[in-house]
Parts: structure tokens; C-alpha cells; sequence
């Protein structure tokens, strides 16, 4: 049995093809326990009563089912061995390519590692300690995209930080950009966006069409992901590369 399965933001499916014993499974697998309650009830902390008991990782709304794109490969392999169900995959992700250039980075072999997982999976965690060279590695992964990329931090400090390593690796020519403290510049190579900017635009910003624009999306101390906020902005971009940092 051949389902159809869109793929763009998120993972789309219509509930009317899915047998009902399969909708189920699929609801009770993206559900998962609230550990932040859990967590907070264990060090007494006040308030905690009030947050669910769960997470649901899933969305219903007018007759489809919207997953985590996270969820995919687990998914396939899941609905063909327990139910013989195979997806036909309709690719809708961004693949705007943007400046072609930018000085090659002579990355180190232990971020080779990381530049070829992250393009293979074209999604993923890089885990790493500090000083490992993650922003190194996260920029070669935006040059060989074809730049049209945007990488989403926390801080106007850490955004100036990122401008610098752009410009210092891939070249003062390297087209770079801010939207955060006061601006709000799109460039074809390298954008770099305050995550708070983002939030208190997000309605103007997806109705302009915003969340796909890029081909490569990098969220910068992606661990800050578990916040509403940050959750609700990454989900939202229909990029072809999505990676995070931590």
C-alpha cells in the first residue's frame, strides 16, 4: 500500500489514507512525556501543576496529519515493517540557491565529518564542545549549498560574532546580512536573525512569504529549542537543509 506524503515544513499527510489502527500508532509514538514538568516537580518548583502532562508532536487540522520532518526515516521504516506501507514522497522543500562563491574553508578532519553527515541527512544535531569549530563547519555546509542561507541566534552578541566568522572565512566579498537590533537585511549568501526578531514578526513574516526564502537553515545553540518561541520559528521554514547546533 503507497500513501502520498508531502514534504516541506513539515511532514503532511491526509488522514483519510491512513488506516485507522495507523493513525493511532502514529499519534501514541509522537507523543511523549513532559520532562520539563517532570524536572520542575522534582526540584519543587512553583507552577509546574499547570503544564501538561504530555507533548503531543503531531497536528490535526482540516483532515491532515503534520509531523515533525525529524520523524521521517523512523516513520518509513516503521509503517512498511508493521503495516506494509510505503510513502511516495512529494518533495516541496526550498532549494533556492543563492551567491555561488565564497572561499573554500580548510575544514579539519573531525569537521569533515560533520559538513558530510549534515549534507548527506540534509537535517540533524551537531553536538559538540566549545572550540570545536562548529561555526566553522556550519559555514562550509552554507557555501557548498550555494549560500541562500539563514542561521537563527539568540543574541545580537552572538549575531556579530557570526558576521565575523562569515567574513573572515569565506571572504570580506562574502555577501552577509542582520535582521535583529534595528534591521532587517535579506542577503543571498548569509542571513543572520535574532530568534526574538523573528517571534514578534512572525505573523507579517509568514504571510510575506518569509519561511521560504531559504535553502539552508542553521539554529545556532539549537538546545534553546525546547522554548515555545524557538520551537514555533524553526518549524515554520520549508528549507531543503536544516540543521541545528548545541
Amino acid at each position: 500500500m503507497n500513501i502520498s506524503a508531502y514534504l516541506d515544513s513539515h511532514i503532511a499527510v491526509r488522514v483519510a489514507d491512513l488506516p485507522g489502527p495507523v493513525l493511532q500508532d502514529i499519534m501514541q509514538a509522537m507523543t511523549i512525556d513532559n520532562v520539563e514538568k517532570e524536572n520542575e516537580l522534582r526540584h519543587h518548583e512553583k507552577g509546574p501543576e499547570d503544564m501538561p502532562d504530555w507533548i503531543e508532536l503531531f497536528e490535526i487540522e482540516d483532515d491532515i496529519l503534520y509531523l515533525p520532518r525529524g520523524c521521517a526515516a523512523h516513520l518509513t521504516e516503521a509503517l512498511y515493517e508493521d503495516y506494509d506501507i510505503e510513502f511516495d514522497w512529494i518533495d516541496n522543500r526550498c532549494r533556492k540557491q543563492g551567491y555561488q562563491g565564497g572561499n573554500p574553508i580548510p575544514v579539519r578532519p573531525y569537521q569533515t565529518k560533520i559538513v558530510d553527515a549534515i549534507m548527506e541527512a540534509e537535517q540533524g544535531i551537531v553536538l559538540a564542545p566549545t572550540g570545536a569549530g562548529k561555526t566553522v563547519a556550519a559555514l562550509e555546509i552554507i557555501r557548498d549549498c550555494g549560500g541562500n542561507a539563514l542561521v537563527i541566534v539568540n543574541t545580537k552578541e552572538i549575531a556579530g560574532q557570526w558576521m565575523t566568522r562569515c567574513a573572515d572565512w569565506l571572504g570580506e566579498d562574502y555577501p552577509v546580512s542582520l535582521i535583529g537590533d534595528s534591521k532587517f537585511e535579506i542577503s543571498d549568501g548569509l542571513t543572520v536573525a535574532i530568534q526574538g526578531t523573528l517571534w514578534s514578526r512572525r505573523e507579517a513574516l509568514k504571510e510575506d512569504g518569509f519561511f521560504d526564502r531559504f535553502q539552508t537553515v542553521c539554529l545556532d545553540e539549537c538546545h534553546h529549542v525546547t522554548a515555545r518561541t524557538y520551537n514555533h520559528v524553526i518549524s515554520q521554514f520549508a528549507a531543503q537543509v536544516r540543521f541545528g547546533m548545541s
